[in-house]
């Protein structure tokens, strides 16, 4: 049975359709995922944002902020006492034991940074002996050397500074 040429030409036609519409069709299929993964992505973002709305609408209420407050910096109202309790996880490999100091937080008349410069001293007066660890060398290793302290200190002699061009 011969082919006619009618079929031939419908034969061609439906190949060259196909051959125009298969790129058209993987585009159309590639932006249909690509808008259903930008849907999922805009659906958890605005669940983000659900969730930060809420956070700062906690922020603005003041009894949230003082708990925050107390339970994130240890922060007190003037005249109460702070304790922190020291659970005692695993032994610990110095010497040194902490020992737990409650703070009157009632007096703020000095400046921030006076009172910063006296909780330093006096936990430096709590008995504790820092020790200072040497970089690691290639030579032979060494005991940690102790910090100097104030007695130290009294104790060496100062030097007057020296300038360079007077020898």
């Amino acid at each position: 049975m011969p082919i006619s040429r009618r079929v031939i030409a419908l034969a061609a036609i439906l190949v060259l359709l196909a051959v125009m519409l298969a790129p058209t069709t993987r585009r159309y299929v590639a932006q249909r995922n690509e808008i259903a993964a930008l849907q999922s992505e805009i659906v958890k973002q605005q669940a983000e944002v659900d969730a930060l709305a809420e956070q700062r609408a906690r922020w603005n209420d003041p009894r949230y902020v003082e708990q925050q407050a107390r339970e994130r910096l240890h922060l007190a109202k003037p005249g109460e006492t702070v304790y922190s309790v020291l659970e005692p996880a695993a032994p610990s490999t110095g010497g040194t034991r902490a020992r737990v100091v409650g703070v009157d937080l009632g007096d703020r008349s000095a400046p921030w940074y006076t009172q910063l410069w006296g909780t330093l001293d006096r936990a430096d007066r709590l008995g504790a002996v820092p020790t200072v660890t040497p970089a690691p060398t290639s030579g032979p290793t060494s005991a940690p050397t102790p910090a100097p302290t104030k007695a130290d200190a009294a104790q060496q002699p100062t030097s007057a500074p020296t300038s360079a061009g007077a020898r």
